[in-house]
């Protein structure tokens, strides 16, 4: 729904302001609201969304304490890919360096 011409006034344009919320319009009107739920909504959330969250926020940060990541600058460019999920329409060239060899 995040590209619906019908629910977002030019949809394929990057407008990171159409996320917040209007005063002039109640939660459940707003359809973009309710356009990006992967962990569903209500009494049905699922009950591991904030573990997942935890868990993807310190991966993250391992992550980038123990590695260098670049992308090859002479890589083509990439453009993302819809499919319930955005997913890169190539395979990425990124480079994980370890921070340890690069500091020795």
């Amino acid at each position: 729904m995040g590209r619906d011409e019908k629910v977002f006034e030019d949809a394929e344009a990057f407008k990171p302001e159409r996320w917040l919320r209007r005063k002039d319009v109640t939660l459940t009107e707003a359809a973009e609201a309710f356009s990006s739920i992967p962990f569903g909504f209500g009494t049905r959330m699922c009950l591991g969304r904030r573990i997942a969250e935890l868990e993807l926020h310190l991966l993250l940060a391992r992550i980038v304490q123990q590695f260098e990541i670049s992308y090859s600058p002479d890589a083509e460019d990439v453009e993302p890919l819809m499919r319930s999920v955005t997913i890169p329409d190539r395979a990425l060239r990124v480079q994980f360096v370890d921070r340890k060899s690069v500091i020795n």
